[in-house]
């Protein structure tokens, strides 16, 4: 089965906590829905619940209105293992997000447990970070965890790479970001397998607004500069997985945002006016 047919299992990981993991998960899945993928799914394997939180506790009614594509979240189940929850989901998804917990180094963790069986499953392993220097060493400690069970595992082909987060200062940024990484001994050990993202997120606070109510950077206010990054970043990981993009632009995207219906318009107005009057409640 060639990697354009087959179910994709793209896994976020990273030792420290708020690297941006869940974050990322539902923009990239929702840049890879318009950009023509048919049943895409998040498995939340975060013992914290992060993703199914956003989809079910955030989202606020008005939000759920809006006729728009937002990622089915689901638990793995409960009497059974990873890998029987994502042959479970590859019957009807073409692509799989998996969402983890930070691991704390705990042989006895079940944190730990999930990731040694969910990490020789992926087709695509993504590490996000945010430009700091306990961030890249966090990154580093990471990476040898992951290379240990790929290695044990046979598995050393998968493709792996580095995600800047919530990057701040834009290109002077990421610039700091990248030298954190090249001044770092311990990560040139690894820098050939783990290849950088050049699509950075930058920080954004409408971004965490929207996700707050359990949006995107797509709803219910459109966050230009995270949808452009996570477009990008979404097609340079794809080629890592030799899948050509579609070739839809950002403003092809755009377009079809624009195109969803009046009443999701209405309804992301009256979403957008009830913010602004808790904004205005809270001055």
């Amino acid at each position: 089965m060639s990697n354009e047919n087959k179910t994709r299992i793209v896994l976020f990981i990273s030792q420290k906590g708020g690297a941006g993991k869940t974050v990322n998960i539902v923009n990239l899945a929702t840049v890879s829905y318009y950009e023509g993928t048919k049943g895409i799914a998040i498995l939340d394997c975060d013992t914290q619940k992060s993703a199914l939180k956003w989809s079910d506790t955030f989202r606020t009614d008005k939000l759920r209105k809006i006729e728009a594509f937002f990622p089915m979240v689901v638990g793995p189940s409960n009497d059974g293992s990873i890998q029987d929850t994502i042959d479970y989901l590859a019957e009807y998804s073409n692509e799989i997000w998996v969402d983890t917990a930070g691991y704390i180094g705990d042989d006895a963790t079940n944190a730990k447990r999930i990731l040694e069986e969910v990490i020789p499953l992926a087709d695509l392993i993504v590490i996000p970070c945010k430009a700091s220097r306990s961030d890249v060493c966090s990154t580093v400690d990471t990476i040898r965890f992951v290379e240990d069970i790929l290695s044990v595992n046979g598995k050393s082909d998968t493709p792996r790479c580095i995600l800047g987060s919530d990057i701040r200062g834009n290109d002077k940024g990421y610039g700091y970001f990248l030298k954190l990484f090249s001044s770092d001994e311990q990560f040139k050990e690894y820098s050939a397998q783990w290849k950088m993202i050049k699509s950075y997120i930058p920080s954004a606070a409408q971004f965490v607004r929207n996700v707050d109510i359990g949006g995107t950077a797509f709803f219910p206010t459109r966050v230009k500069s995270v949808i452009t990054a996570s477009i990008g970043a979404y097609q340079e990981m794809m080629a890592l997985l030799g899948i050509k993009n579609r070739n839809q632009s950002e403003a092809e995207i755009i377009e079809g945002l624009a195109n969803l219906g009046k009443v999701r318009k209405k309804a992301m107005q009256e979403t957008i006016e009830m913010h602004e009057d808790q904004e205005d409640q809270s001055e």
